[in-house]
């Protein structure tokens, strides 16, 4: 009889632990933060000359863009195309700022702004951030504020219609170098997104 007690006292101790761990999962999952970053490009912060130039070089000296051996690159890229490039560009980027500043920079706080509410109006647990390979905000930015949030689970999402080193290659190396939390997969992050009216 008292062996039978003793099994039964284990098998009773053993399915609470059982039950304790599930519910402490449960738990968890349910008080988990998801983070989305959307990714794009980037843009200068001004359409000024030295400040366009600043964001060239930083765009052309990426080694996933750069046509020639780094060091030959660097001293064409600053000797000659930057010092022409830089007030050209400045020039084209003042003819379509607007008072909101950079099309693609507005264009993505707004898209961000509305896919955190459509988040908001199904849970209180995913956060949107927009980052940019080039300039700010830094794809490293975004990643920095998701994580001080308590985000254990990111997805970014690169808004680019093709799949290439130079575009959505730069965004995941971005993503990737800064150990961000988990990455949720292709099919994760549709299904997240599949019920989002901001990104359809």
């Amino acid at each position: 009889m008292l062996a039978i007690v003793e099994r039964v006292s284990i098998t009773v101790s053993a399915t609470s632990v059982l039950r304790r761990n599930a519910v402490k999962r449960e738990f968890e999952r349910f008080m988990s933060k998801r983070g989305v970053i959307i990714a794009n490009t980037g843009t200068p912060d001004v359409p000024e000359a030295d400040v366009v130039r600043a964001y060239l070089a930083e765009f052309l000296q990426d080694p996933r863009i750069c046509p020639l051996p780094a060091p030959l690159w660097k001293i064409i890229l600053h000797a000659f195309i930057l010092p022409k490039r830089a007030h050209a560009s400045a020039e084209k980027y003042r003819q379509i700022w607007t008072s909101q500043g950079s099309p693609l920079q507005s264009g993505m706080a707004s898209l961000a702004h509305k896919l955190q509410a459509s988040f908001n109006e199904q849970d209180k647990a995913t956060l949107v951030r927009h980052g940019m390979s080039y300039g700010s905000p830094s794809i490293k930015q975004a990643l920095g504020e998701l994580k001080a949030e308590g985000c254990d689970e990111l997805v970014v999402l690169s808004l680019y219609p093709q799949n290439a080193l130079s575009t959505t290659g730069v965004v995941l190396m971005r993503a990737c170098c800064f150990n961000p939390p988990r990455l949720a997969s292709a099919n994760e992050a549709r299904r997240l997104l599949q019920c989002s009216p901001a990104l359809s």
